[in-house]
């Protein structure tokens, strides 16, 4: 299905850009944005459940590297887009052989 010539997928994109909902226009804009403290909070939480992994298995299990901002920043946006799918998903799928 080639969706840019499909005249279903362009009224649909149409129709979610006209009657987006503020709380999804919040959430989406959560997700685009990845700041400071967001890789900051990942780092956290990356240092956590590899200290709870020693804890639970031997201090001197390895677990990988440690994280960086910049591994952090590239973490977020694979999460971040799978989360942004998963909007789309729920909100705006086609119906089969629907109109918007």
């Amino acid at each position: 299905m080639d969706v840019t010539s499909d005249p279903r997928f362009l009224g649909a994109v149409r129709h979610a850009v006209e009657v987006i909902s503020p709380v999804i226009r919040i959430e989406i804009d959560r997700l685009v944005r990845i700041t400071k403290k967001d890789v900051e909070a990942h780092i956290r939480h990356h240092d956590h459940a590899i200290d709870e992994g020693r804890e639970n298995y031997a201090p001197k299990a390895r677990f990988g590297a440690p994280m960086t901002p910049e591994k952090a920043v590239d973490s977020l946006r694979v999460l971040r887009r799978n989360e942004l799918d998963w909007i789309f998903f729920r909100h705006w799928r086609l119906r089969e052989g629907a109109n918007p």
